[in-house]
């Protein structure tokens, strides 16, 4: 009987030391668990942190660019020249009524007018926002985290007549938009943003970008327009190497592909730019004023 209680008592020892293993294996293995589960939601949180500052940047960002705009607008209105603002595109709407003669693509008197005080206040602006210290001047600018890495100026026209003839009307318009803010301040296409490429490019969409339905005689002429539309400058994400400094050798790098005689006819249905420079890449590449013509197809 000893002998039998010997061996029952070793054996409920056994299975006692057997469970007492697997509850220890159970617990370390919670206890990773939940280190495990520690770590990710740490990450996570981070991750979320970085997007809402990313969000965050994004919309102050947006908000600049539309303060911005309504001082042009507003610098504008103050010399009787009544304008649009599209907050949410970051557009400035110069209507065709005070630029151009219905059809023409020269600008009449008024709309001379109205690129000399456009050109006055992009030169105000623009340097304060392109991250270049020596365009700066000491003082002149207010405190802002945001770039401008673009200006495009477009043209655009109504639905009525041949396809060909509004895509030479629009970019005709926008070009000589533009020719005639670099001649009125040459120091405009020498402007350069945080990448050290040219700010201004110069485009021409026909009828293919509307603001209102081609329904109505009114509607058509709100799509006969030139539009001013400024582009910030996207965050850095995680601290991404700052555009290597200015130098004389890279001060007038072009941001055009190409340079082609093609791109300067109006058979063909691609969108004909214009990409400022300070100097042609190429001889015979542009004009006096800085001019690279480059192709992009639709």
């Amino acid at each position: 009987m000893a002998i039998e209680r010997l061996q029952t008592s070793r054996k409920s020892n056994e299975e006692e030391n057997y469970f007492v293993s697997m509850t220890d294996m159970m617990v370390g293995m919670l206890f990773m668990f939940i280190i495990i589960l520690m770590f990710f939601a740490v990450k996570f949180n981070d991750i979320s942190v970085q997007e809402t500052e990313v969000i965050n940047t994004l919309l102050d960002s947006n908000s600049t660019r539309t303060r911005l705009l309504q001082i042009i607008k507003a610098t504008m209105l103050e010399k009787g020249l009544v304008v649009e603002v599209d907050p949410d595109k970051g557009i400035l709407h110069l209507p065709e009524n005070i630029m151009f003669d219905k059809g023409g693509y020269y600008l009449n008197p008024q709309g001379r007018r109205a690129v000399i005080i456009l050109a006055k206040a992009l030169h105000e602006i623009l340097p304060c926002y392109g991250g270049i210290a020596e365009q700066v001047q000491t003082g002149a600018c207010p405190q802002s985290p945001h770039k401008i890495d673009a200006v495009f100026v477009e043209g655009h026209t109504d639905s009525d007549g041949d396809d060909n003839a509004n895509w030479d009307l629009s970019i005709r318009r926008s070009l000589n938009t533009w020719q005639y803010m670099s001649e009125f301040d040459p120091e405009l296409p020498k402007l350069i943003n945080h990448n050290q490429q040219p700010f201004f490019s110069v485009s021409g969409y026909g009828k293919q970008r509307p603001i209102r339905p081609n329904d109505t005689d009114e509607n058509k002429r709100k799509n006969r327009r030139v539009d001013i539309r400024l582009v910030m400058a996207a965050p850095k994400a995680g601290g991404a190497d700052e555009p290597p400094p200015l130098t004389r050798r890279n001060r007038h790098r072009s941001a055009c592909v190409t340079c082609s005689k093609g791109c300067r006819g109006t058979g063909s249905r691609d969108i004909l730019t214009f990409r400022s420079t300070a100097r042609p890449r190429k001889p015979g590449c542009g004009s006096k004023t800085g001019l690279a013509f480059c192709r992009h197809r639709r």
